[in-house]
């Protein structure tokens, strides 16, 4: 309820000169980003703590998702029960900012303590590991013969590792990805086929950032004419 004179407890349910309106009340809750400003936050459901809740005296929680909105969304339950109350949100929303309302109403409800059940949605930062062969006449994957000796392959993916910043890749899917190098190692056996030696170099990568997959033809590969049926041209190249 709306006090309309402090109380003489800290308690306010202990103060007998704290008098209340017959209105309903409306507490606002400072915009939340849960330590995590950048970063996405997928909401679960929210717990609410009042010894004297009841059919009666209850409460109800509202959201924004974003502060800027005209009206807030209800979640659509009223906290009747104590000492606590757990509702879980309808759908799954998320947000990185959101405004939060607790809406007290009947007699006297008494809120103690609320809760946000949460979980921080970072960005998606994929790691890659792979290796590379180093040796004579590698082939293309257009079948074409792979200019460069060992040594260069070598040569550039130390420079890779090295590098203080990304390095562009395209890699085997024929996705285009900045990756950022962290670690190698090198090993070297015996190919009977050709008679030499040749080198392994193991890579560790990760994405230095999120790039749009453009697709190929090869990408087409896993689908058949069927699947394909209802996609247009331009579609095409998101597969």
């Amino acid at each position: 309820m709306n006090s309309l004179s402090g109380p003489c407890t800290p308690n306010p349910a202990n103060c007998s000169l704290y008098t209340f309106s017959a209105a309903d009340g409306e507490v606002y809750l400072p915009w939340w980003h849960g330590l995590f400003r950048a970063d996405v936050k997928g909401y679960r459901g929210v717990t609410i703590a009042g010894v004297t809740l009841s059919a009666t005296s209850y409460a109800q929680f509202e959201y924004k998702l974003d502060p800027a909105a005209a009206a807030y969304t209800a979640l659509g339950v009223d906290f009747t029960s104590g000492p606590t109350q757990y509702a879980e949100f309808p759908t799954s929303p998320s947000s990185r900012l959101s405004d939060f309302r607790v809406r007290l109403l009947g007699t006297r409800p008494v809120v103690n303590a609320l809760a946000l059940h949460h979980n921080v949605r970072p960005a998606l930062i994929l790691a890659y590991e792979f290796d590379v062969l180093c040796a004579e006449g590698l082939l293309r994957r257009d079948a074409g013969l792979l200019r460069g000796d060992p040594q260069k392959i070598r040569d550039e993916i130390r420079a890779a590792v090295g590098s203080p910043g990304p390095t562009n890749v395209t890699l085997p899917d024929e996705s285009n990805q900045d990756l950022a190098f962290i670690d190698l190692a090198e090993a070297t056996s015996w190919d009977e086929r050709l008679r030499m030696w040749t080198a392994s170099v193991h890579c560790k990568a990760v994405q230095a950032r999120v790039n749009t997959i453009y697709g190929t033809v090869l990408r087409l590969g896993a689908y058949r004419v069927g699947d394909l049926s209802g996609t247009s041209i331009a579609q095409l190249a998101f597969l």
